[in-house]
């Protein structure tokens, strides 16, 4: 976000309105039943061809990072890094957990949208 004299630029969003909206999204799909977390439950999932995002945790161990973003390239599903584990559990009311899925084709391009902040990438198929 750029400050010129005290001026704000409107139409870039803030980073912390940014992750609210994503929040709030994630919150939703979570209400709906189309939110996936933990590790276990999550690589299942991508092993079955059945999930369309992944989130993962910027606090989440190295050495589940890696396999979770190498079995995601192989399958095709988009993987973001962002937000803590901390995070994660306080809005999801869970346990400590640093990787969240949905295999949601509509909730995975609404959150696309909202983490690319542009509809170019959220029209791609998910």
């Amino acid at each position: 976000m750029l400050y010129q004299a005290g001026k704000m630029d409107k139409k870039a969003p803030t980073q912390t309105a940014k992750l609210t909206r994503l929040y709030n999204l994630l919150q939703i799909c979570a209400r709906a039943g189309q939110l996936k977390t933990g590790y276990d439950s999550v690589s299942k999932m991508i092993g079955q061809r059945r999930a369309r995002l992944v989130l993962l945790a910027e606090d989440f161990s190295e050495r589940n990072k890696q396999r979770i973003m190498r079995i995601c390239e192989e399958a095709g599903v988009p993987v973001f890094i962002l937000g803590t584990m901390a995070e994660y559990s306080c809005q999801f009311s869970q346990r400590a957990t640093g990787i969240i899925m949905t295999p949601d084709r509509n909730f995975a391009r609404g959150l696309l949208k909202i983490i690319s902040g542009d509809n170019e990438q959220a029209n791609l198929e998910v």
